[in-house]
């Protein structure tokens, strides 16, 4: 039951509305029904929250560095695409500022070639 609530909260959260999205997912069959259960008991407004609080921290880790602080106040509009891509392309598996940049930077080199 634990892998689900996992999985399906982890997917949930990745998306732009993660209230239709669990309930989505929660009735995809094989879900563990106490999995389904806990996770549809949720509220939508914590899900988003959790979302934006989880988008916030990405983008701190990001603006930490220089070159990508240049590049935000230099071209908001690129930057904001850029991590948009990046943010649901990318799973955010960093917990440490070094490693959301390499990973942001990988994915802006594999964009440009």
């Amino acid at each position: 039951m634990l892998s689900d609530l996992q999985r399906l909260l982890v997917h949930a959260l990745l998306s732009p509305d993660p209230g239709a999205e669990l309930q989505r997912l929660a009735a995809e069959p094989g879900v563990d029904p106490e999995a389904a259960r806990l996770l549809l008991a949720l509220s939508p407004d914590a899900l988003k929250v959790t979302r934006r609080i989880v988008r916030k921290l990405r983008l701190q880790r990001l603006a930490a560095d220089p070159e990508i602080d240049a590049l935000m106040e230099g071209d908001p509009a690129h930057f904001r695409e850029l991590f948009r891509a990046y943010d649901a392309e990318v799973l955010p598996r960093s917990s440490f500022a070094e490693d959301e940049l390499r990973a942001f930077r990988a994915f802006v080199d594999g964009r440009s070639s």
